[in-house]
C-alpha cells in the first residue's frame, strides 16, 4: 500500500489549481488515500478546495485537523466545528496526529469513539514505538485505526534537518504480525529505500517529498505526468515485493 501526503503549504491561485489537479490525478490513478494536511488553511480555503473534488475522490481524502482551529476556541467548540465541517464536505476520514492526540488529553478516547460511531474512518501517527499503547488509550477494543503512520523512518526529504529514528525499522522485534499489518512507514521514503521499508515489516509506505519534489516548477501537464510516474513506480515496486 502506497499513500501520499500533501505539501503543508497552502498554494494560491494558479499554483493552488495545479496542486488540486495533481491530487485529483493521483486519486484517479488508484491512490487509496490522500492525506490532506494544510495546517494554515482556513475552513473557507479547505471548503473551496473540496468543492473541486468529486464525491468519490472525497471518500479517499483523510483530513488532518488544522492546529489553528484548536488554538482559536475551546476544545469542545473546535471539535463541534471540525465534525460539522467534515460532514458538510462529505469527508469520511480523519487523521489523529501526535499533537492532536496530546491536545485531546482525557477526551482522546471519547473523541475517537464518537467519530467512529458517526461513521468516520480513523488513522493516526506515532514517532516512537512505545507510543502505540497511547493510541489505544487503555481500551484496545474501542478504537479501530485503518492504519498508523510511523515516522521518521529516514531523514526527511521535505523537512531538511528532520532526522530519522533508526529504532523505527525494528518492527520485527517490537510487534507481533497482527499489529505490524496496520503500520505504515513515513519520512524520507522513495523508490531507492522502499525495499528497506517492506523488509522491516511495514504494511505500507506514505510519501511526501519523493512525490511532490520539483512538480511545481513544471507546466501542468508535465507536473501531472511526473507525479503519476513517480507514484506508479513506487506502487509497482511495492507490489513486486509482495509477490516475492
Amino acid at each position: 500500500m502506497i499513500l501520499v501526503l500533501t505539501k503543508p503549504e497552502w498554494e494560491q491561485q494558479d499554483a493552488g489549481y495545479k496542486e488540486f489537479a495533481m491530487m485529483a490525478a493521483l486519486l484517479d490513478q488508484g491512490l487509496p488515500v490522500l492525506h490532506l494536511r494544510k495546517p494554515d488553511a482556513s475552513l473557507e480555503d479547505l471548503s473551496s478546495l473540496m468543492s473541486r473534488f468529486t464525491m468519490l475522490q472525497r471518500s479517499r481524502i483523510a483530513l488532518h485537523p488544522p492546529l489553528w482551529l484548536f488554538q482559536s476556541c475551546s476544545l469542545m467548540e473546535a471539535i463541534t466545528i471540525l465534525e460539522s465541517f467534515m460532514n458538510s464536505q462529505n469527508l469520511e476520514r480523519i487523521h489523529i496526529s501526535s499533537w492532536f492526540r496530546k491536545l485531546l488529553g482525557a477526551y482522546f478516547v471519547p473523541f475517537c469513539c464518537k467519530m467512529q460511531q458517526s461513521g468516520f474512518l480513523l488513522s493516526a501517527s506515532i514517532h516512537h514505538l512505545n507510543e502505540l499503547g497511547a493510541l489505544k488509550g487503555g481500551h484496545n477494543d474501542l478504537i479501530n485505526y485503518q492504519y498508523i503512520f510511523v515516522s521518521p523512518i529516514f531523514d526527511s526529504i521535505s523537512k531538511p534537518g528532520y532526522k530519522r529514528n533508526p529504532d523505527l525499522l525494528q518492527l520485527d522485534t517490537a510487534f507481533n504480525h497482527t499489529i505490524s499489518e496496520k503500520l505504515v512507514g513515513l519520512g524520507g521514503i522513495g523508490p531507492d529505500n522502499l525495499r528497506r521499508v517492506k523488509r522491516a515489516g511495514f504494511a505500507g509506505a506514505a510519501m511526501l517529498g519523493a512525490i511532490w519534489a520539483g512538480c511545481f516548477q513544471k507546466a501542468l501537464t508535465d507536473s501531472i505526468e511526473k507525479i503519476i510516474c513517480q507514484f506508479k513506480k513506487c506502487v509497482d515496486l511495492w507490489e513486486s515485493m509482495e509477490q516475492d
